[in-house]
């Protein structure tokens, strides 16, 4: 039998990590040895585990919101899961303010402003890949529901038994996507994951990449033709030898430049063509 300490302090300082507040003992190993390889499995499994999931709670009426917000704290805390969570009472607020969320709970009859279904249609356009459940009284409304590409429906009143169902159903949904909707930024032994719609582009310095997202940048290795390979299915196109876009952020052309969110990026000339077929077939032109 082997005792073996294997040496994640690395892992510790990393950003990706901080949320953890975890101490890593030593693991016992019984008739094996384990190798330098092994740190690396450890990194790339753990990120997927503690990926923090952003909630939104969408209702009118304070009393459904407070049940609502007890349960999700309730449940994260039962299943040790890491949450971030917006209350909104409006439904414009939700839209104006709106900055991604993984699930959506969203009541349907909402008072005095845009109701469920509308806002759901207009949340489509901003994100078609967030899940969504709808809080409601009425259960016919489940017919609708697929026209804004719900994910579940949950009838009021609501008993913790059976959010605690969906919300399992909807944590598993975006755990099986995960891979398709995120990119691995490996820089040393770090590795941090991210987000794929998040990317407004990528940029090649010299031997390393920048990562420019909506919450910062972020510098990796690879090579920019290994990220278009893995990244060109996602509508991102690459402009020149240093930039990889993502055409969702692509605000404007002009000429031979391109305008990425708020920034000012060139294309050469021998891949504008390209760049604006992609960029029309993005469009539905």
């Amino acid at each position: 039998m082997l005792n073996e300490y294997i040496s994640v302090k690395f892992l510790l300082n990393n950003p990706n990590f901080k949320a953890l507040q975890l101490t890593f003992f030593c693991l016992y190993l019984q008739g094996m040895c384990f190798k330098a390889h092994t740190q690396i499995i450890l990194l790339k499994l753990i990120p997927r585990i503690i990926k923090m999931i952003k909630i939104a709670i969408i209702d009118d009426e304070k009393e459904m919101s407070s049940i609502l917000s007890n349960y999700v704290n309730k449940y994260a805390k039962e299943k040790n899961i890491d949450i971030n969570m917006d209350i909104f009472q409006s439904s414009t607020d939700f839209l104006t303010n709106y900055s991604g969320y993984d699930i959506i709970f969203m009541d349907i009859k909402i008072k005095n402003d845009i109701d469920g279904m509308e806002t759901a249609r207009r949340l489509r356009l901003k994100d078609s890949s967030t899940t969504l459940i709808f809080v409601t009284s009425y259960e016919q409304f489940a017919v609708k529901g697929y026209e804004v590409m719900a994910f579940d429906f949950i009838i009021k009143p609501i008993i913790y038994e059976d959010f605690s169902l969906r919300f399992t159903r909807a944590l598993k949904h975006i755990n099986k996507d995960i891979n398709n909707n995120t990119v691995e930024i490996k820089f040393g032994n770090n590795i941090k994951i991210i987000s794929i719609n998040d990317i407004y582009y990528i940029e090649a310095i010299s031997h390393s990449l920048l990562f420019h997202t909506t919450n910062g940048d972020y510098k990796g290795s690879g090579s920019l033709r290994e990220y278009e390979s893995k990244l060109e299915r996602n509508n991102f196109y690459r402009c020149n030898n240093c930039y990889l876009v993502n055409l969702r952020y692509v605000k404007n052309v002009e000429g031979l430049d391109i305008y990425v969110n708020t920034t000012k990026l060139n294309i050469s000339r021998p891949r504008k063509k390209g760049f604006l077929s992609a960029l029309n077939r993005f469009l539905g032109k």
